[in-house]
């Protein structure tokens, strides 16, 4: 708007609309054990394993913070943690992980300035424990017996050790 004086005669200009897009996020995770090594996309880790996730994310805006930041587990939600540098989020470390597929997701959610994002799952397989059955055949005073021959009418016994067991897990029958 110009005013009016003694020379001139004002003017208003005409409206000129802007608007101002939300920036789009995306976001991008990291699957760690325990140990923090990193466990790869479709990777295997051990029977037992502890694991959580970390999420990172681009498009921020200088200024305007980045909204909430959730995990899942095979879909189900997984409460945040401290954060690990240099992530911007980390979910809480799961419990002991039976053999099976799991699959990691992150998402940062929408607000009045970003567009949210989910990442791309982040598929791994925790596999199964081998396990090891040795066996003693023993007389009845448990003396070893360390041929395949005895007496007819002898009576044996055999003695079965299983390893390789995972602890919390329980054992098959032997």
């Amino acid at each position: 708007t110009v005013a009016d004086d003694d020379n001139y005669i004002g003017d208003v200009g005409v409206d000129e609309n802007v608007t101002v897009d939300k920036a789009q996020l995306a976001v991008t995770t990291t699957i760690h054990k325990a140990d923090h090594t990193v466990v790869a996309n479709n990777g295997h880790v051990a029977l037992g394993s502890v694991v959580h996730d970390n999420a990172d994310v681009t498009g921020g805006v200088a200024g305007f913070p980045i909204p909430a930041i959730s995990f899942t587990l095979n879909a189900a939600p997984v409460a945040n943690d401290s954060t690990e540098a240099p992530f911007d989020a980390t979910s809480v470390a799961s419990a002991a992980l039976a053999a099976g597929n799991y699959t990691y997701n992150a998402s940062v959610a929408s607000d009045d300035n970003y567009n949210g994002a989910t990442s791309d799952p982040e598929p791994f397989v925790v596999d199964k424990a081998q396990l090891s059955v040795s066996t003693k055949v023993h007389n009845t005073t448990h003396v070893d017996i360390t041929n395949t021959t005895v007496q007819p009418g002898a009576i044996v016994h055999d003695t079965a050790t299983l390893a390789g067991g995972v602890n919390g897990f329980a054992l098959p029958a032997v």
